[in-house]
């Protein structure tokens, strides 16, 4: 039976991820405020650049995920010594991939021109890759420290560093791109240098900050012994369908976006309010997934499957009820948050208001079924099964959403809202499916 004792666990290591979710999101909005004021050839080429960057990294990045799921299982079951292997098989991870993919990064404008986009714009986005580039080994470093802290269940640790990192990274754009302090102004690259600044800054600040405290220290104390990896292909094995789930949501949704563009321009400005707080909101949700991965494979290491269970079910009341409460929102005064990014009763925002207040009630009934489907796929994260969410990912999106979106399109001459009916259906067949398998 569900515990308050189980509800405040997941509830304290939740909180803080969430709030560190949404600052972040909060990097990407104030980056394209600022690219906006150079103009909207720059604007273009920073959403091609944070695009084609986010895509080719987002595996990376959930590689990475897989060292809080092993550190939370090792602490569970009280193996330190598990912990400071995994802790040194993430950074043998990182640096293996930090080279290759600097070089990638680095030669993404030869990407862009295979891909046939404008000389113009590949010539704006080239400064800003070669800076990104800088960022990577610091970046890659940092999530290692991230994820070994939230897997120890410091959750707030992790809050405070990710809150001095974005406002450091805040900081640093505005200077290098604007040019302040007597430095010069460095338009877009500047976005990446200060990304870079920033990822420097603080992956040093927080290793020096894990290494000064007595609880930490002892967990790198095999940092430097080139044994055996114990846990390097668990981490692989974990992550890497993490990471591939994870692209193949966001190449899904870029697919969507596409498609609206061909329909109709209004349709395609009124799907993008929509995604807006769609992503917003899933956010919130894949932070809440955490808590519960890093719950679950605690109380795995531990062999506690009552605790397990009373922390899936706590984590999907806590998600569910979070959503319906956005939900209800979103469907009481849709023309607020509309009015965020145009006029809903004037000129040519009437027409898209129109639109976006139906994708609205879609996007938020998708997401009242994102809201179990989710936490679902952290609980099966947390229990080392990462293969049947992205088996859920590849079906439900791509088998179901995309033909039943086109199938309400075009047969029941739904137009775009099909599209969005589309990924609602889908969203019941993802939920169950997962269901079944927890």
């Amino acid at each position: 039976m569900l515990t308050k004792k189980d509800s405040r666990i997941l509830f304290a290591l939740a909180l803080p991820l969430v709030v560190s979710g949404l600052v972040e999101a909060s990097l990407g909005f104030t980056s394209t405020v600022f690219l906006s004021k150079l103009g909207p050839q720059v604007l273009a080429a920073g959403a091609l650049v944070a695009w084609f960057f986010a895509t080719m990294m987002i595996i990376v990045w959930g590689l990475f995920t897989a060292i809080s799921v092993s550190v939370s299982h090792c602490h569970g079951a009280n193996n330190r010594q598990g912990i400071s292997h995994v802790l040194r098989d993430g950074f043998v991870l990182a640096l293996v991939l930090a080279l290759p993919i600097t070089l990638l990064i680095w030669n993404l404008a030869v990407i862009l021109q295979l891909l046939g986009q404008g000389r113009q714009l590949i010539n704006l986005a080239t400064p800003y890759f070669h800076a990104l580039a800088w960022s990577i080994l610091p970046d890659f470093t940092g999530l290692v420290l991230l994820q070994f802290v939230i897997g120890l269940g410091h959750a707030r640790t992790n809050l405070v560093f990710t809150l001095s990192w974005v406002l450091l990274n805040i900081i640093a754009n505005y200077i290098l791109m604007f040019g302040h302090l007597g430095l010069p102004a460095l338009g877009i690259a500047g976005l990446g240098w200060g990304t870079a600044f920033s990822f420097w800054i603080t992956t040093i600040a927080w290793l020096f900050y894990l290494l000064s405290r007595r609880y930490y220290r002892p967990y790198f104390i095999n940092l430097f012994q080139w044994q055996k990896p114990y846990y390097y292909w668990e981490l692989i094995k974990v992550g890497i369908p993490t990471g591939a789930m994870w692209c193949i949501e966001i190449t899904f949704f870029f697919t969507l976006t596409i498609i609206m563009g061909h329909i109709g321009i209004n349709e395609l400005a009124a799907s993008q309010v929509a995604m807006q707080y769609t992503s917003l909101f899933v956010s919130i949700l894949f932070s809440i997934a955490q808590a519960i991965t890093v719950r679950v494979s605690n109380q795995l290491g531990a062999q506690n499957p009552r605790a397990i269970h009373n922390g899936v079910h706590a984590g999907l009341i806590m998600a569910v009820g979070v959503m319906l409460c956005l939900a209800i929102i979103a469907w009481t005064f849709p023309d607020f948050l509309i009015s965020l990014d145009f006029n809903p009763h004037h000129g040519t925002g009437v027409k898209v208001a129109h639109y976006a207040r139906i994708f609205l009630a879609f996007a938020c009934g998708f997401l009242l079924l994102e809201a179990l489907r989710i936490p679902l796929f952290g609980a099966l994260r947390g229990l080392k099964d990462t293969r049947s969410t992205l088996l859920c990912s590849l079906l439900n999106f791509w088998l179901i959403a995309i033909p039943a979106g086109q199938l309400f399109r075009h047969y029941l001459h739904m137009g775009a809202t099909g599209l969005w009916l589309g990924l609602l259906v889908s969203g019941f067949i993802g939920t169950a499916f997962l269901w079944w398998r927890y």
